[in-house]
């Protein structure tokens, strides 16, 4: 039995969808700022380095549920997306007693629901700054 639980309403996540590779020197994107994004002529544009991407929005179907794992009332790891309920960590056995007969439960709770994607599908535009004497 998984539970899921939504307390209020969840708030509207989206997804960046890039083509290629994102590389860090050091080998980890984690934590790093991969570039400036922002919306122009209602397209999202993304500078990275000296390149632009310009994007388009695109439906996500199906929605995906961004959902936290909750034990005895702690949150567990990140926040993951999923639609297929069997991929998720879920504990096969029943919820057991702690001797002080508090029930020891494992929900998800349901963080954001991500029903648009942002894709950046073209190749870059090279940007050329000029430069002040």
């Amino acid at each position: 039995k998984i539970l899921i639980k939504c307390d209020d309403s969840p708030k509207d996540w989206c997804i960046v969808e890039l083509q290629g590779t994102a590389e860090a020197p050091d080998g980890k994107l984690d934590g790093l700022v991969l570039g400036n994004m922002f919306l122009r002529d209602n397209k999202p544009h993304l500078i990275i380095g000296n390149h632009e991407l310009v994007g388009q929005y695109k439906e996500q179907k199906p929605a995906l549920l961004v959902l936290q794992k909750v034990v005895d009332g702690k949150a567990v790891g990140a926040p993951t997306a999923s639609t297929d309920v069997d991929a998720m960590d879920v504990d096969e056995q029943a919820p057991q007693t702690d001797g002080e007969d508090q029930v020891s439960s494992t929900y998800y709770d349901v963080v954001g629901v991500i029903r648009k994607r942002l894709v950046f599908n073209t190749r870059p535009k090279t940007l050329l700054f000029k430069k002040d004497p």
